[in-house]
């Protein structure tokens, strides 16, 4: 309720605005929204906001929380947001359904998401994160997985976790809808589910408190196949794209400033991040969580066919790919949106002093 609540927000936002063009007028920063997930994968966009490198570049970035994909997607065709996170099988999707959208800023080039287990369900497998790799598979087997919605990431990733140790998914495990990070710690917390599979912080927070394991910690690297993997991309609609190329040039350069802040000063990033997005989480955790997606994000947003190829390939073992889709430039993903800002003199080294 609370996302139809904002998207009805939006509306009203887009229709006050009507008939304006989506360019800058009178040197006024544009309004653009992106709506996506509040998690740490996209912190370089929370620290571009906070900083003001979007005005910098002539953006107003309103950022809307969203609990599930499909609101992203529902949001940007229907032009309430002109940016969202999405996944590469969101996009091919969306394309197979004549839907014309592009990935156009690879934020985090492998998976993230931890799965964080009960404890008391570890010790009853007698397994924890020190165990095998296909220890860990094979006890996954008899688990109720909570995940946000069906279909999701956090539904098909287990899928394919329980896969690699022969196990059906259909009727080896049970899942469970439940919502967003926070319903997904709540509900492991009272014993509702067994497991979850989420990017940081709250499988950290579960770890904290002591009544969750992290069983695999995709964010360390734990699984191969998920190491070069396109995860968590900014995704636009192409004809919005093709018609305001600007506007996405600036966002690229505003997030590539919000990373290299992080890098430079990650102390600073937390303490900004803990206090405008995460408050409830404890410092401490958060950092942990930052640390460990820093190095699996990408310093520039560019994208490679690599790293789009091996996440197709894992959706295909899962069964969600009808076709393998053209994975070359401009079809699935662009970096022509994407202009290398780091080494630029009039970011390279000012952010660290400010």
């Amino acid at each position: 309720m609370k996302d139809v609540k904002r998207l009805v927000i939006l509306v009203i936002v887009a229709l006050l605005v009507s008939g304006l063009p989506l360019s800058a007028q009178d040197d006024a920063p544009v309004h653009v929204v992106q709506a996506g997930f509040l998690v740490t994968t996209i912190s370089p966009v929370f620290i571009a906001i906070e900083n003001g490198y979007f005005l910098d570049e002539g953006l107003d970035l309103e950022f809307v929380e969203i609990d599930s994909g499909q609101l992203g997607v529902s949001a940007l065709m229907t032009g309430l947001a002109e940016f969202s996170d999405l996944g590469v099988e969101d996009v091919a999707n969306l394309q197979a359904q004549d839907q014309d959208v592009v990935l156009v800023y690879s934020m985090v080039n492998s998976l993230t998401m931890n799965l964080v287990v009960r404890t008391e369900v570890l010790e009853e497998k007698g397994v924890s994160r020190e165990s095998p790799l296909e220890e860990r598979f094979a006890s996954l087997e008899g688990m109720i997985f909570g995940i946000t919605r069906p279909g999701a990431p956090t539904d098909l990733y287990p899928r394919w976790l329980m896969m690699q140790a022969g196990l059906d998914p259909e009727t080896d495990a049970e899942f469970v809808a439940i919502g967003g990070g926070a319903a997904l710690l709540a509900a492991l917390e009272t014993g509702q589910i067994d497991a979850y599979l989420l990017s940081p912080p709250t499988p950290f927070i579960a770890e904290q408190e002591g009544f969750g394991q992290i069983l695999i910690m995709n964010s360390s690297g734990d699984v191969p196949e998920f190491r070069d993997f396109a995860f968590t991309s900014t995704v636009v609609a192409r004809e919005w794209a093709e018609a305001n190329p600007e506007l996405v040039e600036a966002y690229s350069r505003a997030v590539d400033r919000g990373y290299q802040f992080m890098i430079d000063n990650t102390d600073e990033a937390v303490q900004i991040l803990n206090e405008s997005y995460f408050p409830d989480t404890d410092p401490a955790v958060l950092r942990i969580g930052i640390d460990a997606t820093l190095s699996a994000m990408r310093a520039d947003g560019e994208f490679t066919e690599q790293a789009i190829i091996n996440q197709l390939q894992v959706l295909d073992e899962i069964g969600e790919l009808e076709a393998m889709p053209d994975t070359s430039e401009g079809v699935l993903w662009t970096n022509q949106y994407n202009p290398d800002t780091l080494d630029d003199e009039m970011y390279s080294e000012g952010d660290a002093a400010e």
